[in-house]
């Protein structure tokens, strides 16, 4: 992995010198506001997170924080909200940071021709450099660059290929940048419906079984469980917990019983049962079996509370 991603940097580079068209892949940095939420959230659970610089997220803010996460038993949990902060992937024709490689440097996607089109493409813009690029300013010229090798950067002030060669990869480069991002969102959405589906269909089969879990997410609606066998997520309703009256603290990312104090709150491991499988709709319904913790004394706090839970 490594050396896939040194090459793609090599070419990006060496094509960027060479004042080439290129389509480059760009990450962006994460919003501010998600990463203060996961620092607020984090702090709830007695997890202490500091960005290095106060107003700007880096890469190295990332690292830091993964491994603050490993000494917490709620590091999976963690890990995964720290993921979902993270933007997408995209490609461009203008050459941007990649965070989620710490790469402030032009990067591009080289090495899967067979498997990616911007590759192919890359591919395509270095066999006319090798095959038609012009090495030396006119003909006359007597001095030559290899425009295979490094040593060429900074040394050309003329453009490589004809005109209307270059101006044909521009082209077809900007108008396809968009398209090939878009195209591999709608994959992306695909691979994970098709995920989804062989889950719930993997599911059903297990009705009526028990299994243990992590809870990864809470609302006021119920909370989420990761089954730890089979790394699938199903949801235990609010109103499915017949012990009590339970309350939705959003500050702790945790559900609250008013009279016994048990708690189900986000890392939490519990023992769950699968009540029902919807196939199409992908959703997976289960019933807590024990788990959870008992709280100590707490006192109503408007704040932690969704406005519609100051009724019974």
């Amino acid at each position: 992995m490594e050396l896939m991603i040194l090459a793609n940097q090599v070419v990006a580079t060496h094509l960027q010198a060479l004042s080439l068209p290129l389509i480059y892949r760009v990450h962006p940095t994460p919003h501010m506001e998600e990463v203060q939420e996961l620092i607020k959230l984090a702090g709830n659970l007695e997890i202490e997170l500091e960005l290095a610089e106060e107003d700007v997220v880096t890469p190295a803010d990332y690292k830091a924080f993964t491994g603050v996460f490993a000494q917490s038993s709620a590091q999976k949990v963690l890990t995964n909200i720290l993921m979902s902060t993270l933007k997408p992937a995209a490609y461009s024709t203008t050459p941007k940071p990649h965070f989620g490689l710490a790469l402030d440097e032009a990067y591009t996607h080289f090495t899967s021709p067979l498997q990616r089109y911007c590759d192919l493409l890359v591919h395509r813009i270095l066999h006319a450099v090798f095959e038609q690029g012009r090495d030396r300013r006119t003909s006359r010229a007597k001095e030559s660059f290899n425009l295979r090798h490094s040593s060429c950067h900074n040394q050309i002030n003329w453009k490589i290929l004809p005109q209307n060669i270059l101006q044909d990869f521009e082209d077809h480069f900007t108008s396809v940048a968009a398209h090939l991002s878009e195209k591999e969102r709608i994959a992306q959405e695909a691979q994970e419906d098709l995920d989804g589906l062989q889950k719930a269909e993997f599911m059903k089969a297990h009705t009526g079984e028990i299994f243990s879990g992590v809870i990864t997410g809470v609302q006021s609606y119920g909370f989420f469980v990761e089954l730890e066998d089979v790394l699938v997520e199903g949801l235990v309703h609010v109103s499915s917990l017949k012990d009590d009256w339970y309350e939705y603290r959003s500050r702790q990312q945790m559900l609250v019983a008013r009279k016994n104090r048990n708690q189900y709150r986000l890392g939490s491991r519990v023992e769950v049962q699968v009540k029902s499988v919807d196939y199409y709709r992908q959703q997976i319904d289960l019933i807590a079996v024990s788990g959870g913790s008992v709280g100590t004394e707490w006192e109503d706090d408007p704040s932690d509370l969704e406005p519609d839970e100051y009724e019974d």
